[in-house]
């Protein structure tokens, strides 16, 4: 694989720090690219989905490029930009690795990575919608990815209840932007993703050898930082909740064990049989006291899934 550059994007190479007074634009020449933290993050990553799927998965690989306005007005944007690394990252990836798929989400020069509202901003917008759409395949289960349209087994038009156990995010981290990192850490929070994270970053650098020591692999329960509570602790709502939660709990599996409530169980759970209970506090006015709703999930209709 070769990377192509324009008349462009040749005049814009330009060395930085002092080596740009040991070099001129004409001795400048672009011959090499390495990746020794791709080349160290691969083999972990892949083994740790042996580990969780012995059968082998569908492996998607995002890289999350952007720009950071430089502190000199006069500076382009595209000189603090990593897109052009995400594109010489990919064409490393398809030679080393050509059975990961490889999508590149990028935020342009509108979103400054060092900005916390920006980078909430391209997440929502950018990232997500992403993840989203290979989520949903993994929900639909009929073999279609978005890479694939047109492709794979026929559509069963149903939910696949245990979408959860095949689906997995991994996060690999090292530097760079903190509101960037922790934009997209809180945005995939909700999937409990997996992390590893570069904690020397230049072995390769000053010893010339990868280093798979350099990486810390970490589960979502290991990096979880807010602990617990007992019940006692949390304010007087949350525990009008939990008790009315302990409540509905025992009355249900009680008629649920005298069959009382057979309708629910025989039809409206006929899919999955895995009742989901909540209960809801509503507060209308700081005077009014609040109100408890329970509630169950209902499968409406096969293609529906679970409501």
């Amino acid at each position: 694989p070769s990377l192509v550059l324009d008349a462009r994007a040749r005049r814009s190479l330009r060395p930085r720090g002092r080596d740009a007074a040991a070099l001129s634009s004409e001795d400048l020449r672009l011959s090499a690219a390495l990746f020794p933290l791709l080349a160290a993050l691969l083999p972990r990553w892949e083994e740790a989905l042996r580990e969780k799927h012995p059968a082998g998965c569908k492996k998607v690989l995002i890289l999350v490029s952007g720009v950071g306005r430089p502190r000199n007005w006069t500076h382009s944007a595209s000189g603090n930009s990593t897109e052009a690394c995400a594109a010489l990252m990919e064409l490393f990836l398809r030679a080393a690795w050509p059975e990961v798929r490889v999508v590149r989400v990028h935020g342009d020069e509108r979103c400054d990575v060092f900005r916390h509202d920006h980078n909430i901003r391209f997440v929502r917008t950018g990232l997500v919608p992403v993840v989203e759409r290979w989520r949903d395949a993994c929900v639909r289960g009929d073999g279609l990815f978005p890479d694939e349209e047109g492709e794979g087994a026929p559509s069963t038009e149903e939910e696949d209840p245990e979408w959860k156990k095949r689906f997995h995010i991994t996060l690999s981290f090292a530097d760079g932007s903190l509101a960037r990192t922790h934009a997209i850490r809180a945005a995939l929070r909700r999937y409990r993703p997996r992390y590893m994270h570069f904690w020397q970053l230049k072995t390769f650098w000053h010893e010339g050898k990868i280093c798979f020591e350099d990486m810390e692999v970490y589960s979502f329960e290991d990096m979880e930082t807010d602990p617990p509570l007992e019940v006692s602790m949390t304010n007087e709502k949350v525990q009008m909740v939990v008790q009315e939660m302990k409540r509905f709990k025992e009355e249900f599996l009680r008629d649920n064990a005298a069959e009382r409530r057979s309708d629910l169980r025989g039809f409206w759970l006929r899919k999955t049989r895995k009742p989901v209970l909540a209960v809801l506090l509503v507060e209308t006015s700081r005077r009014a006291a609040p109100v408890l709703y329970r509630g169950t999930n209902m499968e409406v209709s096969m293609p529906t899934g679970s409501l």
